[in-house]
């Protein structure tokens, strides 16, 4: 059965804003060592992101009776995926990670941010939520494709690259 307390809900929805954020500072701490602009554009997007999620709780909060709940994050899911965003900052802090590992890590953590599936938590007739929702999964997309796309420079532009 599907959790339906909107107290709940709420929470879940500010720990995956806390998700966005923590991955926007995963960004601002690649652009430190390189490609400053490639990181920081990723970084001020995932602000957006989590600005994004903040005000679909609003909507939610304001009429949760224009809203369907079909499936909703657990917290210590949520929780684990932050710790493991903080692992890698502290890696990337202590030189631990090579720029072709941190690129690969980046895809792999838009993808699990893709499996999300925001359009699917929630189902709303409120258009602004959906207009929310949709921009969320672009963006996201987006940003995986970017990746990829630096993954693939790297590659091409470096002989002693090796994928990890």
């Amino acid at each position: 059965m599907i959790a339906t307390d909107p107290e709940k809900i709420l929470k879940i929805m500010d720990q995956m804003a806390g998700l966005e954020m923590k991955v926007a500072e995963f960004y601002r701490t690649c652009a430190e060592n390189r490609e400053k602009d490639f990181w920081s554009e990723m970084e001020k997007d995932e602000v957006h992101h989590a600005a994004n999620l903040r005000r679909m709780a609003t909507l939610f909060s304001a009429k949760p009776e224009l809203f369907e709940v079909n499936r909703v994050f657990q917290i210590p899911a949520i929780h684990t995926a932050l710790g493991g965003v903080q692992e890698v900052i502290e890696k990337i802090h202590s030189n631990q990670l090579e720029r072709n590992k941190i690129l690969f890590i980046a895809r792999d953590i838009e993808q699990s941010l893709l499996e999300v599936r925001y359009g699917e938590l929630f189902r709303s007739k409120d258009m602004e939520f959906q207009k929310l929702v949709r921009e969320l999964q672009s963006q996201t997309r987006a940003h995986k494709s970017r990746i990829e796309k630096k993954i693939q420079e790297v590659q091409n532009g470096s002989r002693d690259f090796k994928p990890v």
